[in-house]
Formats: C-alpha cells, sequence, structure tokens
C-alpha cells in the first residue's frame, strides 16, 4: 500500500475517510492529525515529519507531544498527581529495563497525565501487570514499531 491506492485501500477494509482542514492543527506546515471512530469510541492521534525522515507523534487524544514512534514503547495514562514519573521508573528500574527516551504530558492541571517511554529491550507482560498495578496508572500499553 502507498499513499496513491490509500483511499481504495481504505474503501475494501470498510473504512470511510473524510479530510477536514483543523485550524486549531496547524503549527507545523507538515502537521496531520487522524480521528478514529468506531461505535461510541474515539481516538486522535497527530504528527508532523520535520526535514529529512524525521516523523513525530504530536497529539494523542488530547496530550500534545514529541515523540519519535521507533523500537519498544510504554505508553501509560494516570492521574496527574506528584510521584507518577518516580512510580514508572522505579517499576521499570527494579526489572532492570532501562529508558531511551521519556515524554510526558497532561491535558490539564490534576487532570490526566500520558507518558510515553521508549525502552532499550522488550517488556515482558509481568511487567506490564506490575505497572497496571500501580495506584495512580489507568492505563498500560506496549507498542512495538
Amino acid at each position: 500500500m502507498s499513499y496513491v491506492n490509500a483511499d481504495q485501500q481504505a474503501k475494501i477494509s470498510g473504512l470511510h475517510i473524510e479530510e477536514k482542514d483543523d485550524p486549531s492543527f496547524t503549527d507545523y506546515e507538515s502537521a496531520i492529525k487522524c480521528t478514529l471512530f468506531a461505535s461510541d469510541r474515539k481516538f486522535t492521534i497527530g504528527g508532523v515529519v520535520f526535514s529529512g525522515p524525521h516523523p513525530r507523534i504530536t497529539l494523542i487524544y488530547s496530550f500534545i507531544c514529541e515523540f519519535e514512534m521507533e523500537g519498544t514503547i510504554l505508553v501509560t495514562t494516570n492521574k496527574d498527581q506528584p510521584g507518577m514519573v518516580g512510580v514508572l521508573g522505579t517499576c521499570l528500574g527494579k526489572n532492570r529495563v532501562n529508558i531511551d527516551q521519556f515524554q510526558l504530558s497532561r491535558n490539564k492541571r490534576g487532570g490526566e497525565a500520558l507518558s510515553m517511554i521508549r525502552v532499550d529491550d522488550d517488556l515482558s507482560e509481568s511487567v506490564l501487570e506490575q505497572i497496571r498495578k500501580q495506584e495512580g496508572i489507568t492505563s498500560v500499553c506496549k507498542i512495538v514499531l
């Protein structure tokens, strides 16, 4: 699949695509924002490509960030409260997981926070489960690219 036949492939897959300009998402010349709808759920993701092959994720739901998408990435949400970065770092450290990149964003003070953590090696299901059990953590997801 390429950008040339993306619309055709989307239709074959049963997807309905609409293109709309979003004046609130124009900080970058090469920005794109996608909102996916399924039943009563909605997911929004945005990104940019800087000069050369340097794509970055810059928006997930209402969280503004800048993250290079490659490798193994731990994505968590938690209550925006003191100590949550330490909870994540301590849990990863105890399991000998080294952090390569850490991006933190919150939707509003005292609301919810999003962490995107690229790690050097794979994350086992037991590490993910330990993080899920931590007080204040609301979601945990592993992405491998």
